[in-house]
């Protein structure tokens, strides 16, 4: 059995648990305050304004947190080791930012669907998705989501 993916115990309540849930609290509370700054009022017809999607999902992300928080620092236990980080998981997690940085420049400068598409197309590409079925599930996901937060939540996403 292999005991890097088995729960390891720490002597200090600050393990990479509670920075986990720290780091998500803090983008949680950034979230919410900026959406706060957004338009919030119900349409007659009973659709929510524009705040009310990403202000459920900060205060979501905040409670997950927390819960993250908590049980770090009671059960003093970590599942998320940074040392058990390899070399080469580091880097696609940094190749995994660098496409969602792309991805938030391009959808200033194109519609969501391209730049959604490109982000997601480098990221199976990155995770070893054969090309074609890469661009086919890029494509299927760029056009669902955009479906879904645009006719379904009432969030507008092509800001171009």
């Amino acid at each position: 059995m292999n005991n890097r993916l088995e729960p390891k115990k720490t002597n200090s309540i600050f393990n990479s648990d509670t920075a986990l849930g720290l780091v998500g609290f803090l983008l949680g509370l950034w979230w919410l305050v900026m959406s706060i700054q957004m338009p919030s009022s119900t349409a007659t017809d009973g659709t929510p304004g524009a705040a009310a999607f990403p202000i459920g999902i900060s205060i979501l992300v905040m409670a997950v947190s927390v819960v993250i928080i908590a049980m770090g620092a009671k059960n003093k236990v970590t599942y998320f080791d940074l040392k058990s980080i390899t070399k080469e998981n580091g880097l696609a997690i940094l190749i995994s930012l660098a496409l969602f940085v792309v991805f938030l420049v391009l959808w200033n400068l194109v519609h969501y669907i391209a730049a959604s598409f490109v982000m997601s197309l480098g990221l199976a590409l990155l995770y070893k998705i054969k090309p074609v079925p890469a661009a086919i599930l890029a494509g299927v996901y760029s056009v669902a989501t955009y479906v879904i937060f645009t006719q379904v939540l009432k969030v507008m996403l092509n800001m171009v």
